[in-house]
């Protein structure tokens, strides 16, 4: 269950990242 939610938690960042990132 633990690992499923950091998948989760890092899919979001990771979409976070992008769009902070992109121009």
């Amino acid at each position: 269950m633990t690992s499923v939610f950091k998948k989760i938690r890092v899919k979001k960042a990771r979409q976070i990242k992008a769009i902070e990132s992109s121009p």
